[in-house]
């Protein structure tokens, strides 16, 4: 199991999900365009956590059983990114990938 400990150039993952976090590490120096981003996204947004639930037609009660914050703030970014050109996301694509891990 990798150390989730931070190293010098390294600070825990700060999502803006409400999900339960996974312990995820970022180098230092992503961390301000990270939270940045995800700020943006959620001031346009609302909620990223009802972002990605009514994205993905997915009950809110559901989501814990699914994803991890940082998931769930990577979806977010996914969904609202503008190479996707306004195409749904679906819970299948999403599905898939989350079973390949």
């Amino acid at each position: 199991m990798a150390d989730e400990r931070p190293q010098a150039k390294q600070v825990a993952y700060q999502a803006v999900s409400r999900a339960k976090p996974g312990g995820t590490l970022l180098p230092v120096n992503m961390q301000t365009s990270v939270t940045s981003a995800l700020k943006r996204l959620e001031a346009q947004h609302g909620s990223l956590d009802d972002y990605v639930y009514d994205r993905l037609r997915i009950k809110p009660e559901d989501m814990p059983q699914q994803f991890m914050a940082e998931q769930v703030d990577g979806i977010a970014l996914g969904i609202a990114s503008p190479h996707s050109l306004g195409k749904p996301i679906e819970w299948k694509h999403i599905h898939r990938c989350h079973l390949l891990k």
